[in-house]
This record gives structure tokens, sequence and C-alpha cells, in this order.
């Protein structure tokens, strides 16, 4: 929100200036030659005297970044507005129990290193149900979890059954109900794998790729070529793997007398593709991937034919290898991931961008939120992004 006002605040300060400068023309001018007939009375070169004053002050007004401000204010609001619901929630539980403490308990030692928080725990009583003081979450899932035991108890009294309890899930707990990476990364170990092996390409990227481009004398009066190379790499992985998957897919379904154009909205041909998906799954690891890579690092060779140093990087056929690997095991999870291909955003989005900052670079880069392109693209799981696009700003 401060970066985006002080954007603002810079945009208006030279449109003021822009409009001083143009004051001369326009100050001594008489209300009335703003009239119809006036106007119809305007020479060729007075329209193109206006229209270029004009144009020249739209273009400092009128940025896409500006358009941003409506949509943080919105948010802002939102997050007002949930904060006095959790607050209202709260001290409606309070009052039904006066013996429940949320005061603020955290305390900064300043004998410690960075001033560690140390958060003292208390013994809560909800309906019945102790535990100790955590977050806001908790207390409101706990005191529903207490409400609904109540009436499940009262439910029972009433009809006489007998059958037990359904008892609660090993991984049940307080924090039920937000998000966590660390508790998706427990439900869902094959994801937070495939995620982990993506992370690790782009480690890759940057510390052995990256380097050895900008090595490349060629590529030295172009320093921003390398970031262009690494991030068509693994665009390209994505889309060479997909169209191997879908080829191998076709070739099942020809072998068993299919013709490759048939609807998998047919239940026999959709269960026969997600077994072939299945043992693809399986033996991603190994399936051989050197068509891709031959794709991948041609395209690159073929589109910058001024710099045949590539075509022997080693690094960057690594890259490839390691982009096409991760790429195939995403290709063939249920359901696939992708990559975000949306690269229109001009300014950082904190839930899909990080910003990646190389040795060297002025401290400006690493304050500012504008985009000015992309290294890495973002990792999606559905409409939920898993890692972050890396850009540079």
């Amino acid at each position: 929100m401060k970066n985006e006002l002080q954007r603002h605040v810079e945009v208006y300060k030279q449109a003021i200036h822009k409009l001083e400068e143009l004051s001369p023309v326009t100050i001594t001018q008489d209300p009335a030659s703003s009239s119809h007939q006036r106007l119809l009375a305007l020479c060729h070169a007075d329209v193109e005297r206006r229209l270029i004053d004009n144009k020249s002050l739209l273009t400092i007004v009128d940025k896409p970044a500006l358009r941003q401000l409506p949509t943080l204010v919105a948010s802002l609001a939102a997050r007002v507005e949930s904060d006095k619901a959790v607050l209202a929630c709260i001290g409606q539980i309070k009052r039904s129990d006066p013996s429940l403490d949320l005061s603020d308990t955290s305390s900064s030692d300043p004998g410690t290193m960075a001033g560690t928080t140390l958060r003292r725990k208390k013994r809560m009583h909800i309906v019945h149900h102790e535990y100790d003081e955590g977050p806001v979450a908790g207390v409101l899932m706990s005191y529903s979890r207490g409400c609904a035991a109540v009436l499940g108890q009262m439910c029972e009294e009433q009809t006489g059954s007998t059958d037990p309890a359904t008892p609660r899930s090993p991984t049940d707990s307080a924090s039920d109900g937000y998000h966590s990476d660390s508790d998706d990364s427990h439900q869902h170990p094959d994801r937070s794998k495939l995620v982990s092996q993506y992370a690790a390409v782009w480690a890759r990227a940057a510390d052995e790729v990256l380097p050895a481009l900008a090595a490349l004398e060629p590529l030295r009066h172009t320093p921003h070529l390398k970031y262009k190379i690494v991030f068509s790499v693994v665009v390209l992985a994505f889309r060479a793997v997909i169209s191997l998957r879908d080829r191998r897919l076709n070739e099942v379904k020809s072998l068993l007398g299919l013709d490759p154009e048939t609807s998998s909205s047919d239940p026999h041909v959709a269960r026969l593709l997600s077994a072939a998906t299945r043992v693809l799954h399986t033996t991603a690891h190994n399936f051989p991937l050197g068509e891709a890579e031959r794709t991948v690092i041609n395209q690159v060779v073929s589109t910058l034919r001024e710099y045949p140093c590539l075509a022997s990087c080693g690094a960057l056929h690594a890259l490839a290898a390691a982009a096409c690997r991760a790429a195939w095991a995403l290709s063939l999870h249920s359901p696939p991931m992708r990559i975000d291909t949306d690269f229109t955003p001009v300014v950082m989005n904190p839930e899909k961008h990080v910003r990646f900052s190389p040795e060297g670079r002025d401290g400006r880069d690493r304050r500012s939120d504008l985009i000015k392109s992309f290294v890495w693209p973002a990792l999606m799981d559905g409409g939920r992004c898993v890692f972050r696009a890396v850009v540079l700003t």
C-alpha cells in the first residue's frame, strides 16, 4: 500500500509539472475559445499541438501500475471486515465464558538474539474442553467443536442411540480450517515431493546455469539474456513433455485399435487413459525423455542463432534434462500441475511472485515492486500457487 501511494504521488507530481509547462499555452486563452464554433475553426497545426500536449499528459497519468490502488483498498477493507467479525466472535465467546483470557502474552526478551518472542501458555476452559492458548483460529475451532460435541451428546440422549461416537482423526487439531504449507505437505506427500523437485530445478538454474551463461563471452554484452534463456528452457520443457505425453497416450489407443481422435468422454476410453497415465506416473523417474530434451535445446539454439556457444553449454543441457524430468512428473500428477502462463502482471503479488536479487543489482531494484521480467514461472495446482514465480524488479 505504501509503495502504491508513493507511485501515485510521484505520478501526480509529474502531471502537475507537465500542466505547468503547458500553462503558458492555455492560460491566456479566452474561455470562449472552447466554444463549438471556435473549435470548428481550429487549423491543422492547432490540432497537432493539442494532440501532442494531451498525449504527453495522458502518458504520465494513465499507467497500468496506478490501477492497483482500488484493488488494494478493497483488499484492505475486506481484511478490516474479517478482523471485525473475528473479534465479534471472540467477544461472544468471552461473554459466555468469563474465565477466558485472550490478553497479549507475547514479550520480547532483549537478552536473546533478534528479540526472540516468548509466549506463555495458559490453560483455558471452553465448553468443558481444555487446551493450551494458541492462535485465534484455535479458539474458534475449539469452541465450535465443543458446541458440536454437546449437541451430539444431547441428540444421543434423546434418541437413545448406542452407536459409538465417531473418533477424531489423529491429524485433527485446533488449527483445522486455515491453510498451512507444512500441514498440506503431510496430507499430500506426493504433491509436496513434486513441488520440491520443481524447486530443486530452480535452485540448479540459479546456482549453476545462470553463472555458466554469464561466463560465456558472447553473452556478457547482454546480461539480461541469460534470464530469458533460463525462463524459456522451463516453459519449453513443459510444452515438450505435455506433447510427448499426449503422443504416447494416443499410441496406446492406436495399439488397441481405437481412433486417436476418439473422445475421452467415452467411459471405456477414459478408464484406459487413466490406467495408462498411472503407469507412466509410476515410471516417471526413469522414462526416456531424450526426445523432449533435444526439442528444448534445439528450439533455444535455433531461436538464438547468433549465439552458437549455447549448443555446447553443458549447464544448459543439464537444466533442460532436469526441467523435462520435473515437468514430466508434474504433468502426470492427478490432477496435473502446471506452470502459470499469465505473464502480464506489472506489479508484484506476494502470493505469486518473489523477487530475485542477483549480486551487484541496485538497491532501488529491491525496493521496487514493479515487475521488469520473469526469471522462473510459478507452479500452479489448480487455482492455487504452490511455488511462486521468480521475477526481476
